[in-house]
């Protein structure tokens, strides 16, 4: 009886560490996904930041010019209006 409840000891520590193995590597491996997952993220949001300033820079220039053609307009108009 006591060879058997050795045995079921020795049963039982393999299949824990071969359980605990599994888990770690499994652990492991999610680490490993979750780096990746990180650099993907942090590289999207590099990209999007240069676009969101591109695009700020974009509309800056874009009220730039806006305020440009009604200069010209009211030049226009000004020198339409003292023609003799």
């Amino acid at each position: 009886m006591k060879n058997t409840q050795k045995e079921m000891e020795m049963v039982l520590k393999i299949r824990s560490k071969a359980k605990t193995r599994a888990l770690e590597e499994l652990a492991e491996d999610l680490e490993g996904q979750m780096e990746k997952r990180t650099e993907e993220l942090q590289t999207k949001i590099k990209e999007l930041e240069r676009f969101q300033k591109m695009v700020v820079g974009r509309e800056l220039k874009m009220i730039e010019l806006k305020k440009e053609i009604e200069e010209l307009k009211n030049f226009e108009r000004i020198g339409v209006e003292n023609k003799p």
